[in-house]
């Protein structure tokens, strides 16, 4: 996924009106698409697909947030819509990484059961006083023994992105979006606080975040691919992404050749 640095260059200036409106005809174009992929006939393609339409809805959710002037929370689904593209590439590529995500999900229930037995745990007592929580708590346990079997375990984030071989978006991309998504003392500042010389003043929000309106053409960028691979993979063709393509490679190529100073925020 392209980076907005680069030698500066005669290009229109991408804007925030013109990343949004990028995002919401993607959106619109990957909707109406999604009705060509095949109904799913094994657990790779269930996994791949219900991943992909939670990709599709973060666009949706970004272009809300961001049409309404809300920043905080945008990163954060972006980060998550990142997660759900790393795993859409891994499960395009390895047909067996289905058990990695049945095998963290048992690894997670388990951890939450176990806690829940044990009272005086408020946030868990729902779980706790479930009626079926013994019977619940053995086919979590059944799960997790099966994963074991298979030699599936929980991945890492980063075995994840090396697994779908983006390492370089790992050491970079993901830790920028997790720190917004944290709350670093940098993104709170970021979002916050302006200075003008000695003076500082704290707003509600100043409209900027740590990676800026550069996220917006990372999402964009992120359902591109993703259409690809679903429609090549489990579609019938990549000729169904082209108007993603086609709405997203213009503004690609301007952010190549564009210092990040040319998105204004319009």
């Amino acid at each position: 996924m392209s980076g907005l640095s680069g030698p500066t260059a005669e290009v229109l200036p991408l804007t925030k009106s013109s990343l949004v409106d990028a995002l919401r005809r993607s959106h619109r174009s990957a909707r109406d698409q999604a009705v060509h992929l095949r109904p799913p006939r094994s657990k790779t393609e269930l996994y791949a697909l219900m991943l992909y339409y939670t990709l599709i809805e973060s666009v949706k959710s970004v272009v809300v947030l961001v049409e309404n002037d809300c920043q905080a929370g945008v990163t954060a689904i972006i980060r998550s819509a990142l997660d759900a593209f790393v795993d859409i590439t891994n499960l395009s590529k390895h047909e067996t990484y289905n058990r990695h995500l049945i095998a963290a999900d048992a690894a997670n229930w388990k951890k939450w059961m176990e806690a829940a037995s044990v009272p005086g745990n408020e946030f868990l007592l729902g779980l706790r006083t479930d009626p079926d929580f013994a019977l619940n708590r053995k086919e979590i346990r059944k799960r997790f023994e099966e994963a074991a079997e298979q030699q599936a375990k929980k991945l890492d984030v980063e075995e994840r992105f090396e697994c779908a071989g983006l390492k370089r978006e790992y050491k970079s991309l993901y830790g920028l979006l997790s720190a917004e998504a944290h709350n670093n003392i940098s993104a709170l500042t970021n979002r916050h606080m302006v200075s003008e010389g000695e003076q500082i003043t704290v707003n509600l929000h100043t409209g900027k975040g740590c990676y800026g309106l550069a996220s917006l053409l990372t999402l964009a960028e992120m359902l591109l691919f993703a259409s690809e691979i679903m429609h090549v993979k489990w579609g019938f063709g990549e000729g169904l992404a082209r108007d993603i393509r086609d709405i997203v490679e213009p503004i690609r190529i301007a952010a190549v050749q564009a210092d990040s100073k040319a998105i204004v925020d319009d």
